[in-house]
């Protein structure tokens, strides 16, 4: 869960599905191949968004480490390994992580 000192709207957040979670992959749509994650939010078809880059991010949920694909905002260039906030539960792009998030 959130730490003690979470704030009532970082905890909200958390609530609405959104988790910190580590970028593992980042590329395109057909770049990223078949994925199992969780929850997938490639478009359907190329011609939807050929250039549109998106990261495969998993997140910690109690001992399992689901992952999710995501959209990937263009002022956001994310590497391997940083942490970013995902949601886990809608279709919606990735957030950068701030220091102390």
């Amino acid at each position: 869960m959130l730490a003690g000192c979470a704030t009532a709207e970082q905890t909200q957040r958390f609530n609405d599905g959104w988790k910190p979670g580590h970028v593992k992959a980042v590329g395109t749509a057909a770049a990223l191949g078949e994925q199992h994650p969780r929850l997938d939010c490639r478009s359907t078809t190329d011609a939807d968004a050929p250039n549109t880059v998106y990261a495969v991010v998993s997140y910690p949920q109690g001992h399992r480490h689901p992952s999710v694909i995501a959209s990937v905002p263009e002022q956001l260039h994310p590497g391997l390994g940083e942490t970013v906030w995902v949601n886990s539960q809608r279709c919606v792009p990735l957030e950068p992580r701030a220091a102390g998030d």
